[in-house]
């Protein structure tokens, strides 16, 4: 896409809202330093980008914190950057990036507010299409390092340079992407590698064990054997053997192995089954359960209470006035009465149908739950038995004595983590204690038929309080396993160093979880493969950027650098780009090297070699040829004051440079100077190509005041149209730009007409054929003219787009000619 019009409000130097219209070819834009120049190619760069190069690689971005919002543009107000895109179908797109008092921006497509651009990604990934001033060199300057991703973008190369950091991160610190358990595994091994090798019986199967995975099977052999030799005890009972050994020698020195031990996954299975039959018992369920039982215990005590009072009606029957039970007789029937009224009550109460009987089943469950309790315990206990005793007095002394000063940060470790788990385990205990007595005084009320609501809630509140214990008591195991782990880590080498006892604990180590090892050791196998995959993605890598090098960016650089070289020039030069290699032919890391070469002779480098203006040229070339092969949906380029510390000779041939932009890429080229007098060079330099052209003439606090001026005189255009048409060796694009050049002209004459015989102004860039006649109509112009100058636009449409088709005459240009001819007398008249 080509830009058309552009809109500036409140950014960098424009405080009033600006219009420029640009031309679909060539823009000029001539101003002194100061005059809000680069302002336009800073706002084009911030629609697109949303952050300007200059600012984007500063060292000090702090430096230009709040540098885009123009200081005089009204509080309250938005200030903004529009531009109206053309596609190469011919639609239009307008897109505004607006810039807030807090400095966040905003995007609009057509009005509408989106996140990013329809072409963000395209865009993203191409090189950019704007060659600023203070940016010419800055690709070159930088570290090779970071050239490379600068290079790696302008080739279109970012996922390959992703790809090789991803690789090179992984390679160089894998650390980093791994899970601390790796980490941990990682640790463990190179702590054994290291204390096998230290013993002198032990060293062949450090040996075997630093080959890796391919030979794990062997060192696991060897570590049986050995050990057998040492114990003599069977296969199936080595590992036994070997604790019972260690442990008798040890014993002497320290009993006891103070670590907080992880349970293994049956037994930590057991531990959540203990839990959930502990926590299953005390539900609402479970008082439910004993409220039904005592309901139903009470129906029973009903139940003989109306046996006996039916009884008692039979004796009533015979006598009614004669109690049953003491025979006394009743004179008023008031006992008779009330005899069978409470006979009437309790059948009502029987007739409520009866509950399941669960006696049976709540016994069994409390009784489990007992038994649970205790293999609770004694399953928890046995994580920390040896670590308790490090809390009694003569323990505590005797692992200062053993831990000495180098070693006392273990001594420290132990006792405080003993301490914290003896308050926690006495809470536990006393709760699990208090759990049994209420299990126990439930399961008697049971049996007794006693049984209420009060014992339920009795034994629900027991079991909250003793979960509560065990959970804290959890929590303290979990927060001092790793560091009570490393501690009697520590303390174990120094018991096995004083009992001579590292070799059974060493092999122990080896056969007690051979897997995990097996993991660690196959993970380093992985590690040091990961050098190798560095070093090949690296070569693959150099590779690839070499074949672009000379595919791509050497041969276009280097086409563009040919056009500004001039022929008195030292032959001290720009000669490829390359990826920096060793002394052995391998590429470096990632390094791009820029060559030069001294009248056939390589220099150490063009960043040292070059002067100022040559890398100045080359920067320019180095843009100019990523942006113009560049795939990305920018079709213009911006150029913002590439001459500076260039000679004139230099800054001519440039424009050989813009015009290949403009007639061969199909760019649209907007280009900026300080120089409004090197402008005028481009201006004369590109007469047939046609374009805008703008002059800064002032600066207020409102902003650069713009003129747009006349290409070229117009007697000079309708002279080099005449010159073209009579011209045979001119070639049919310079015949079209002629045929151009003829509706241009006839708008500037049109234009200047308008002034002179009706003193309006109209804007000449934007006639068209019906607005030209319908003006010459109005100025009674002669209708045989105005036909004509009319006939002139009839190979285009109002929007100035010549067809495909379309085959310029020699004849017909020259009638136009006359026409202008004709058109320039009647308005002078």
């Amino acid at each position: 896409m080509k830009l058309d019009m552009l809109k500036i409000a409140g950014f960098r130097g424009f405080n009033s809202e600006r219009e420029l219209r640009l031309h679909p070819r060539l823009t000029l834009i001539g101003a002194p330093n100061s005059y809000g120049k680069t302002s336009i190619a800073e706002a084009l760069e911030f629609l697109f980008f949303g952050v300007t190069s200059k600012v984007d690689q500063a060292d000090s971005k702090e430096e230009y914190k709040d540098s885009y919002r123009n200081r005089h543009f009204p509080i309250g107000q938005t200030a903004f950057v529009e531009a109206t895109c053309v596609n190469d179908d011919r639609t239009t797109l307008t897109i505004r990036r607006t810039l807030r008092q807090d400095g966040a921006s905003q995007c609009f497509v057509d009005g509408t507010e989106v996140e990013s651009w329809p072409f963000e990604a395209q865009l993203r990934m191409s090189a950019t299409p704007f060659v600023i001033q203070h940016a010419l060199k800055e690709l070159l300057l930088v570290a090779p390092s970071d050239r490379f991703v600068r290079f790696a973008r302008i080739l279109g190369l970012n996922d390959v340079d992703a790809m090789y950091r991803v690789i090179t991160s992984l390679c160089t610190k894998p650390e980093v992407s791994l899970p601390p358990k790796a980490l941990k595994y990682l640790a463990g091994l190179a702590q054994l590698e290291d204390q096998l090798a230290n013993i002198v019986s032990l060293r062949p199967i450090a040996l075997s064990l630093r080959k890796g995975e391919q030979a794990f099977d062997d060192t696991s052999l060897k570590a049986r054997a050995y050990a057998t030799g040492l114990t003599g005890a069977a296969a199936a009972d080595l590992l036994m053997a070997l604790a019972r050994k260690r442990d008798d020698l040890a014993r002497e020195i320290y009993e006891g192995d103070p670590r907080v031990l992880r349970l293994a996954a049956d037994k930590a299975a057991q531990q959540l089954r203990h839990r959930e039959a502990i926590e299953l018992l005390g539900t609402v369920e479970f008082i439910d359960e004993v409220m039904a039982l005592a309901k139903q215990d009470a129906l029973s005590r009903l139940q003989r209470q109306a046996d006996f009072l039916g009884a008692g009606l039979e004796y009533l029957a015979d006598d009614p006035l004669r109690c049953p039970l003491c025979g006394v007789v009743d004179e008023g029937g008031m006992l008779s009465e009330h005899i069978r009224g409470q006979h009437a009550a309790i059948l009502a109460e029987l007739s409520t149908p009866a509950e399941k009987d669960v006696r049976e089943k709540l016994s069994k469950r409390l009784s489990t739950a007992r038994t649970i309790l205790g293999a609770n315990w004694a399953l928890l206990r046995s994580q920390t038995s040896d670590l308790m005793g490090v809390a009694e007095p003569e323990n505590q002394k005797r692992l200062r004595e053993l831990l000495a000063q180098d070693e006392s940060g273990a001594a420290d470790v132990l006792t405080s983590a003993a301490i914290s788990l003896r308050d926690s385990e006495l809470e536990v205990e006393s709760t699990a204690e208090a759990l049994q007595n209420v299990i126990e005084e439930c399961e008697g009320h049971l049996k007794d038929k006693t049984e209420q609501i009060g014992h339920a809630e009795a034994v629900i509140g027991a079991i909250q309080l003793h979960l509560n214990a065990l959970n804290n008591w959890n929590e303290i195991v979990d927060s001092w396993a790793d560091q009570v782990l490393a501690a009697a880590d520590v303390l174990r080498r120094v018991v096995d160093a004083k009992a001579g006892t590292e070799e059974l604990s060493l092999l122990s180590r080896l056969l007690e979880k051979p897997e995990s090892i097996r993991r660690a050791v196959r993970l380093k196998s992985m590690l040091s493969e990961l050098k190798t995959l560095r070093s090949n993605a690296q070569q693959s890598l150099g590779e690839v950027m070499e074949l672009a090098f000379d595919e791509k960016l050497t041969k276009s650089v280097m086409r563009w650098y040919e056009m500004i070289r001039t022929k008195g020039d030292p032959d001290v030069h720009f000669a490829n780009f390359s990826m920096e290699k060793t002394k052995t032919g391998d590429y470096k890391n990632a390094r791009v090297r820029i060559a030069a070469k001294s009248y056939g002779v390589e220099l150490a480098s063009a960043v040292s070699s070059l002067s100022e203006s040559k890398l100045n040229a080359l920067g320019l070339c180095v843009s100019i040829a990523s942006a113009a092969a560049s795939n990305g949906p920018c079709g213009f380029v911006v150029v913002d004051d590439p001459i500076q510390s260039w000679d004139a000779e230099h800054e001519v041939q440039f424009i050989s440079l813009v015009r290949e932009l403009v007639e061969i890429e199909d760019r649209q080229v907007i280009l900026l100077s300080h120089r409004d007098s090197w402008i005028s060079v481009v201006a004369d330099g590109c007469q047939t190509v046609r374009g805008i052209r703008y002059t800064i003439s002032g600066y207020g606090k409102d902003g650069p005041q713009l003129t747009e001026r006349t290409w070229m005189p117009i007697d000079e255009r309708i002279k080099s149209i005449l010159q073209i048409a009579n011209d045979g060796s001119c070639s049919v694009q310079e015949l079209q730009r002629a045929e151009a050049d003829v509706r241009v002209a006839v708008c500037d004459l049109t234009a200047t007409a308008v002034k002179r015989k009706l003193s309006r102004h109209r804007d000449a860039s934007t006639l068209n054929k019906k607005d030209v006649r319908t003006l010459l109509s109005e100025m009674k112009c002669p209708p045989g003219l105005t036909d004509r100058v009319a006939a002139t636009f009839g190979n285009t449409d109002d929007a100035h787009h010549v067809p495909t088709e379309y085959e310029p005459n020699r004849d017909r240009i020259r009638q136009y000619h006359g026409a202008l001819l004709d058109l320039k007398g009647w308005m002078n008249n």
